[in-house]
């Protein structure tokens, strides 16, 4: 026995019995149990001592608080709860026989009438769930359509089990992203959400199969749409302070996702918000105020603790702001936290808004590569086309000495602005030749 199945046993003696550990998650562990007073088996769940020191409590306080309120022929009721040596716990019913997971094992494969007994209970049970977590302001599924490569024949399915149907769209795939709108708008609502549609709204919401669009971030403006049931198109609602937002979903297809140099990688914002004006990015659009907007150094110490304990084969992080190194003070703070952490990191910043010290402090907190975004080797066209803002001769001076700290630099480029001449392209090519990045991008803008 575990030192920490020893502690709980003996803090729960007086109530119950605990015999046996039943099955452990990422944030919790679930044991078999005795209840003394009414002699009977009970399932007790137990948050994990050590992720409560690392994230806190209130997670699981929120889990007990939704699990009391919910009352529902397919959810397990929840019979008591409490703190006890530290351990904070609540105890459901226990329900014999195996689980779906083992049933698929051993049978492989369910009848159809079978499989659709299962779906309609767990359906029906997740429906009475999301219902009350959409009221708190909760998406409660995602899909990622390219991770699962859906064809359209299987997404089409999966949707119409939904009053409603949100979709990111891009200029680059409108016509595709039309004609699957249509075909969704055929059973669900389609509420149309990013860049395209933020750019577009007053003209998308006049299509007869949008029920609504929603203007830039959307977690707020998306509750709020669920909640009144009124379509139209939602304005700008930011987060004022990022560290309000809730952690974003992540479940174990985050091992799908691969980066060019890293097999298990977690992709994530230190920020939200800009406060430059380069003509070519999307955030011209997609953001309301563009006030810049980081998250505080505990809070990112929180969210990748949350998810290492959940998914302990992650082997490198990334920070894909915006622009990360804004604010001196912040980064080393961040290092310093990235340095605790351990594993090593990256993130897409500016040649311009933090001195070579900070740079320096990132690669003590375990920093090994940063991605600049440089554009162009004329100064003219950074100016008065892609109003950047950013001085050539900065980029040439910090470039090197990045390179010389160690980082690896990853340096980005365009051409094809609208008025370049040729001898301006020209320039990009010796200036990618003089700065020897470690590795580069040379993206041709597209033809309208």
């Amino acid at each position: 026995m575990t030192d920490t199945f020893v502690r709980l046993k003996a803090s729960l003696a007086d109530r119950y019995a605990i015999q046996e550990e039943l099955g452990a998650g990422g944030m919790a562990t679930v044991y078999l149990a005795r209840d003394l007073k009414h002699d009977r088996e009970v399932a007790v769940k137990v948050l994990r001592p050590e992720l409560a020191a690392v994230v806190g409590a209130e997670r699981f306080l929120h889990e007990i608080q939704i699990a009391a309120k919910l009352n529902h022929p397919h959810i397990l009721t929840l019979i008591d709860s409490g703190e006890a040596d530290g351990f904070l716990y609540y105890v459901m019913p226990y329900v014999q026989g195996e689980s779906l997971r083992d049933k698929l094992h051993r049978e492989k494969q369910l009848s159809v009438e079978e499989a659709l007994a299962i779906t309609q209970g767990v359906a029906s049970a997740m429906a009475y769930a999301h219902a009350h977590l959409r009221r708190l302001g909760v998406v409660a599924v995602m899909r990622d359509c390219v991770l699962h490569l859906d064809e359209y024949s299987n997404f089409f399915k999966v949707a119409q089990r939904f009053d409603y149907v949100v979709m990111e769209t891009a200029i680059a795939s409108r016509v595709n992203d039309h004609y699957v709108a249509k075909e969704v708008a055929k059973h669900s609502s389609v509420i149309l959400v990013g860049p395209y549609a933020t750019a577009v709204a007053p003209r998308m919401i006049k299509r007869p199969e949008v029920y609504a669009v929603l203007r830039g971030e959307y977690e707020k403006s998306l509750a709020a749409c669920l909640e009144s049931g009124k379509g139209g198109v939602y304005e700008f609602d930011e987060w004022r302070d990022v560290d309000d937002a809730p952690f974003p979903t992540r479940d174990k297809s985050i091992y799908a996702y691969k980066m060019a140099r890293h097999s298990n990688a977690l992709n994530m914002w230190g920020s939200r918000g800009c406060p430059f004006h380069c003509t070519f990015c999307y955030s011209q659009r997609f953001q309301c105020t563009h006030k810049y907007r980081g998250h505080g150094p505990e809070r990112i110490r929180q969210e990748i603790m949350d998810v290492l304990v959940r998914f302990p084969k992650l082997t490198y992080i990334y920070f894909d702001d915006d622009t990360f190194n804004i604010g001196n003070k912040r980064v080393c703070e961040i290092a310093k936290v990235m340095k605790g952490i351990g594993l090593p990191w990256g993130a897409m910043c500016r040649a311009d808004t933090t001195g070579l010290d900070t740079f320096r402090a990132m690669k003590d907190g375990g920093c090994v590569e940063v991605k600049i975004g440089i554009e162009s080797g004329s100064q003219r066209v950074l100016d008065e086309v892609v109003k950047k803002g950013l001085d050539l001769d900065v980029v040439k001076k910090v470039v090197p000495a990045l390179r010389k700290m160690g980082l690896q630099v990853h340096g980005t480029f365009m051409r094809g602005f609208k008025g370049e001449t040729p001898e301006e392209a020209r320039m990009t090519r010796r200036l990618i030749t003089e700065l020897q990045c470690s590795s580069y991008q040379l993206s041709d803008l597209r033809k309208q």
